[in-house]
């Protein structure tokens, strides 16, 4: 029996479920490997852990799918449809092709992602609390029934989602049991799907359990205090410090609440991963109670010699602000804290670019461009202000500049500078010339003007003039 089929197969007209006597007798040449079903396994198990670097939450689904619970998790990478867009190229990097599903329950995700549209890779998104409408017109196939119930339900007319939804439940009930308006339920977001997820094997994790629930904050807090503590002799074991970790919460109602926080550098103490940790309580949603809570270190790094803290374990060190970082990114988002950095340029809108606090340029030569002689302001407009200029000559100094609907005169002058444009980015550039002026006022404010063109350089702009920085 074919199981599996490459696009090239496809193509020649064989199909899944085909016998392996009429697949060859369409393509008398057909390679054919045999299904190795604990190799697959194990391939889908180890692409289920690949897929927490999006969420804590993750787990396989059937035979050829991934369950990942990204709630709490989209706004670390820009919203849904950039995270699955990341999920889809991440994948596809790796040689997948995947169909991603997004939607309020599992279930519902499940029938999206394969019955969605017929575009592969395109991700369906159903937006919140509009799953219905989206799973109506779908097969009922798209509910994981048996083929026998699915062909049931087609000679009873009730071919699609939404018309088996507003069937009368006792017959059905009767006719089919409970298993179809289970899944039907589940779907809806009627009934509660939780998610088992994996966590590998060799993670460093530590798990505690209750005999009776708790879900107060001050018992969390304590909670996570001992998982804390029973991590770090792992990590110091073996040499490591912690990157980020991930908080399970395992509800009475089998539902796994999932909270993840990262650092800036490698931890290993206490306090500062306690801190970090404390701090995501209030997302925290306990329902009837938690029963059990897991600890697991999902990524970690090598710690130097003589290295058995983090800086931010240090609250009174000067200068240090990894601890704020740590706090603010796990709070707002990876994205909320960059950097600058300086970039080997002399076009002054280009000479910095934003870099998250752990982003090592791929080429540090764009960190030691030499420092130009000439001052810079401490602001620079982007983009550059238009303003109306007054001068004795086209090529001198202006006497007086109009911005902002105020007139300033110009008592001092330095300059031009010239700058030319970087034609070795594009071929625009070539003959592009800026002239820069630094200019003081008579109320001794200091600006940065600029005219795009130069006389002696033909074809180098219009002769406009603009305003580009405040010192």
């Amino acid at each position: 029996m074919v199981c599996v089929a490459d696009p090239a197969a496809l193509k020649a007209g064989i199909r899944i479920g085909q016998t392996l006597a009429q697949a060859r007798a369409l393509v008398p040449d057909l390679h054919v490997e045999d299904e190795d079903r604990p190799a697959l396994v194990k391939a889908q198990q180890a692409l289920s852990n690949w897929c927490q670097f999006l969420s804590p939450l993750s787990a396989p689904d059937g035979e050829d799918g991934i369950w990942i619970d990204s709630s709490g998790c989209d706004h670390l990478h820009g919203g849904e449809r950039p995270m699955a867009g990341t999920l889809r190229d991440q994948l596809r990097a790796r040689g997948y092709h995947a169909r991603i599903g997004l939607a309020d329950t599992a279930g519902a995700a499940h029938a999206l992602a394969r019955y969605g549209n017929g575009a592969c890779d395109g991700p369906v998104i159903a937006p919140c609390g509009r799953h219905q409408e989206r799973l109506d017109p779908l097969p009922v196939q798209a509910l994981r029934l048996d083929k026998s119930v699915c062909l049931s339900l087609h000679k009873l007319g009730l071919h699609d989602i939404g018309t088996l939804r507003r069937a009368p439940r006792a017959p059905l009930a009767r006719r089919f049991g409970t298993t179809a308006l289970l899944r039907l339920d589940q779907a809806m977001g009627l009934q509660a799907e939780p998610i088992n997820p994996v966590f590998p094997v060799e993670a460093i994790q530590h798990r505690e359990t209750f005999v009776e629930p708790i879900g107060t904050a001050e018992a969390i807090a304590t909670v996570i205090a001992r998982l804390v503590a029973g991590i770090v002799p792992q990590l110091d074991q073996r040499g490591r410090g912690a990157r980020q970790l991930d908080l399970f919460c395992e509800r009475v109602d089998e539902a796994v609440q999932a909270l993840r926080v990262g650092t800036s550098t490698p931890v290993r103490a206490e306090a500062p991963l306690i801190k970090l940790l404390c701090d995501q309580i209030e997302t925290i949603q306990p329902g009837f109670g938690i029963e059990a809570t897991r600890l697991v270190v999902s990524q970690d790094e090598h710690l130097r010699d003589g290295q058995t803290e983090s800086l931010s374990a240090s609250e009174d060190r000067d200068g240090d602000l990894s601890g704020f970082i740590d706090h603010v990114r796990n709070r707002y988002g990876a994205q909320s804290v960059t950097r600058l950095a300086h970039v080997a340029t002399h076009i002054p809108e280009r000479s910095q670019r934003q870099l998250t606090p752990d982003t090592v340029p791929r080429d540090q030569r764009l960190e030691t461009w030499p420092d130009c002689p000439w001052p810079r302001p401490t602001r620079l407009f982007d983009p550059v202000r238009p303003i109306r200029t007054m001068s004795l000559l086209p090529d001198h100094t202006p006497e007086a500049f109009s911005w902002n609907r105020k007139r300033y005169r110009i008592v001092r002058s330095d300059g031009p500078e010239r700058l030319h444009g970087e034609w070795w980015h594009s071929a625009d550039e070539f003959c592009t010339a800026r002239d820069y002026w630094h200019v003081e006022t008579e109320e001794g404010e200091h600006f940065w003007l600029f005219r795009k063109g130069a006389d002696d350089f033909k074809g180098s702009g219009d002769g406009a003039w603009f305003l580009h920085g405040i010192f």
